[in-house]
């Protein structure tokens, strides 16, 4: 992925398509996604990640894999 992204580059990204991007684009900068940089009027691939990141609300596999394991379950409550 290149450090700046074209507005269709990032609705890839995103999994729409890039009318759909266009038309959410002011709702989605109210909860933070990032603006263009003003010189090259593409999104940094970086800011663009971040913000997908943030927005997750379920754990890596891994990190849940390992809490699973670390748990103890108490089999006489069941």
């Amino acid at each position: 992925m290149g450090v700046y992204l074209r507005y269709s580059a990032v609705a890839s990204r995103l999994g729409i398509s890039t009318t759909m991007f266009y038309s959410r684009r002011s709702a989605m900068e109210a909860e933070g996604f990032p603006k263009p940089d003003p010189i090259f009027r593409r999104y940094h691939g970086d800011d663009v990640e971040a913000w997908i990141k943030a927005r997750r609300k379920v754990a890596d596999s891994d990190n849940l894999a390992a809490s699973v394991e670390d748990a103890e379950i108490n089999f006489s409550a069941l």
